[in-house]
Order: structure tokens, then sequence, then C-alpha cells
């Protein structure tokens, strides 16, 4: 489960993989919402402009090739109050 986020908040979270060689380079199987992205070294981040629970399915890839994929899910609800950056952490997803 990826930290919540507020639709029209920032929202910035970071991806680890363990257990493969670095580097890592992330990838979205799935959809991702509108306006949100994902980099290559794993920072799933934009401005959600709808709410609703999101399913993601993404694959990480390590220097030498192995792969691993996940489903993370996400939640975006209306915001109960004007915040500055929603959702910010860390999570720990891949394992090669």
């Amino acid at each position: 489960l990826l930290p919540p986020g507020e639709r029209n908040q920032i929202y910035s979270c970071q991806l680890l993989a363990s257990g493969g060689t670095p580097a890592y380079r992330w990838t979205a199987i799935s959809a991702l919402p509108p306006v949100l992205s994902l980099s290559d070294d794993g920072v799933l981040s934009g401005t959600p402009e709808t709410d609703g629970f999101h399913r993601l399915r993404l694959r990480v890839d390590d220097a030498l090739g192995d792969s691993d994929t996940v489903t993370l899910d996400l939640r975006v609800a209306l915001p109960e109050s004007v915040k500055g950056v929603i959702g910010t952490g860390v999570v720990g997803a891949g394992n090669l």
C-alpha cells in the first residue's frame, strides 16, 4: 500500500528495490492515474486531479536484467484541508 494522496495536492513517493544488482529501473506495466508519473529511479509523483482507488502494477529491472513486478494500491481522497506536500514517503517494493 502506497502512502495516500489528496486530490489537487502534490504527491511524491520514492519506491525502493532490494536483492538485485543496482542500479534499478522502474516502469509502469499498468496505466498510471492521470497526471502521475513514474521516473526510472522509482519516484511516483504528480498532482492527482481525481479521487479514488488506484491499483498500480509496476516492474523493476536491475543492472543484470533480473526483474520483478509488484502491485501497489494508491488511494487519493478529497483533501480535508489545504496542505503542502502529501504522501511523501519511502516504500520498499521490488525484491529481485
